[in-house]
């Protein structure tokens, strides 16, 4: 199974060994399928169950070799995105650090909308980086393109981000999503995931630790399996802020034994996911936007 790693910025985690030793398994070891590629050399698609991964010959160590070949996620671009969350009595939040730390996995509290202060987190900054940003040196058979996400207040940056992953081929899109604070709330959604042929099912299944879990929506003892289902609903036009885009459509569910959530994703060609609408485990409806893109 694919795991999801994260570095986190000035933070150094009680359970970062866990992270390490999960990290061992990212690389898959079922089926694989030959392309030829016009920017960089030959290289496979591993499927790990379900997901499909570059895999490049050995002598191939080229560090932005995972990203050259994007598409979407290519270097240097930066996507902006908006967020809304209600919860389940549709009261409007958004959220702040609480502890001053700088640690995306630090204390937060719940803002209401019209409460909101210059330190109020309103928006996400994605950047797409080059080379693989120290993940080889946690395993040095790391595969994605590397992100980070800046969490952004009214007045700019905020002083806290995360580092992640995105997997993006000829045959499949695979992103983890923001996980900071109240974002942590994602883990247990279905991932933005989609795949470019005319497939209309597909699974993937995760295993999520307890330190995912938040008395604010739900804990749980040990780890849960996500088992998710995707069903590709088609092509639709949706109005954003960069104009009407044509979008593939993308229902998805998530099962596990502390509940079901839900995540409608829309996938463009040229700007990605546009838009990711998450019924949450305890009800509530967080929906990500993309506001702008730059490259």
């Amino acid at each position: 199974m694919l795991v999801r790693p994260m570095i986190q910025m000035n933070l150094i985690q009680k359970g970062g060994l866990l992270l390490i030793l999960f990290l061992v398994f990212i690389i898959p070891q079922k089926g694989t399928c030959q392309i030829t590629d016009t920017i960089n050399q030959l290289y496979g698609l591993k499927n790990s169950e379900g997901i499909y991964v570059e895999h490049f010959d050995p002598s191939n160590r080229n560090e932005n070799r995972f990203t050259e070949n994007n598409e979407v996620y290519k270097a240097g671009r930066v996507f902006t995105f908006d967020y809304s969350f209600y919860d389940r009595n549709k009261n409007q939040f958004f959220f702040r650090s609480s502890d001053n730390t700088g640690s995306p996995l630090g204390e937060w509290e719940f803002v209401p909308a019209e409460k909101k202060t210059p330190n109020t987190i309103t928006g996400i900054k994605m950047i797409i980086k080059t080379g693989l940003q120290g993940f080889e040196r946690i395993s040095k058979d790391y595969s994605q393109t590397i992100i980070q996400y800046k969490y952004l207040h009214d007045s700019g940056e905020a002083h806290f981000s995360e580092h992640t992953g995105v997997i993006e081929n000829k045959k499949n899109v695979w992103m983890h999503p923001p996980r900071t604070m109240l974002f942590k709330i994602l883990e247990i959604n279905p991932f933005p995931f989609v795949l470019k042929d005319t497939t209309k099912v597909w699974e993937w299944k995760l295993t999520v630790g307890s330190m995912w879990g938040d008395s604010r929506w739900v804990k749980w003892v040990g780890s849960i399996e996500n088992n998710m289902k995707y069903v590709a609903v088609g092509l639709v036009n949706i109005k954003t802020p960069l104009g009407k885009i044509k979008c593939r459509k993308v229902i998805a569910e998530g099962k596990t034994r502390v509940g079901t959530t839900k995540l409608i994703s829309y996938f463009n060609e040229t700007y990605g996911f546009v838009k990711l609408i998450y019924t949450n485990i305890d009800g509530s409806l967080l929906t990500i936007n993309l506001k702008d893109m730059k490259e």
